[in-house]
């Protein structure tokens, strides 16, 4: 059934499970398997009352290991509240273009507000919480100017805001920090520079 029909017939319980679905099936392939299903809206979705069946895989992405480590690294320092790990790993990304005059604060407001949802233990969706994330990435965003957007940052962006939007129409609330912590355990090792 569709994604309303869902919501419509079912306990919170079961729209847990869905949602859990939905983030370990973004962001188990992407950090185990370096590949993204890049169109996580309802329309490449199906829904029962247990399982969740995704469709349509025409917008897949590959990722070079090296780049998606430095986004864990990111992410990492995120988790470990480490602002001078954050941008370290926010420069080896290659995202930003011009450090001179660049705003860092508003930079790693705008990156804990993305992956906030996995850096609780639990985590409620909400139209407010993707409102908030709009407004930091506003054109007034005096970033946006220095800011280099190497094409992986706009496939992340893309899925995650994506993911979260179907995230917040469900309401979904559960342990998310869970599978993503798991998945960027489960990276595969990452060759030696040569």
């Amino acid at each position: 059934t569709s994604l309303e029909a869902f919501l419509d017939q079912t306990r919170p319980a079961e729209r847990t499970e869905a949602a859990l679905a939905l983030v370990r099936f973004v962001w188990r392939p992407l950090w185990g398997h370096k590949v993204l299903h890049a169109d996580p809206h309802p329309g490449n979705q199906l829904y029962a009352q247990h399982q969740v069946g995704f469709l349509d895989f025409g917008c897949v992405r590959d990722f070079e290991p090296s780049w998606l480590a430095t986004e864990a690294a990111v992410i990492e320092s995120l988790i470990a509240g480490d602002r001078a790990a954050f941008r370290n790993a926010s420069l080896a990304t290659g995202l930003i273009a011009v450090e001179r005059g660049f705003d860092w604060e508003l930079h790693r407001e705008l990156v804990h507000h993305l992956w906030r949802p996995y850096l609780t233990p639990t985590f409620r969706f909400t139209p407010d919480y993707l409102e908030r994330g709009m407004a930091l990435s506003r054109p007034s965003n005096p970033n946006l100017r220095r800011l280099a957007i190497p094409p992986e940052w706009i496939w992340l962006q893309r899925v995650a805001w994506g993911l979260h939007s179907v995230l917040a129409r469900m309401g979904a609330e559960a342990p998310f920090a869970e599978v993503l912590h798991q998945a960027l355990a489960a990276r595969p090792p990452q060759a030696p520079a040569r």
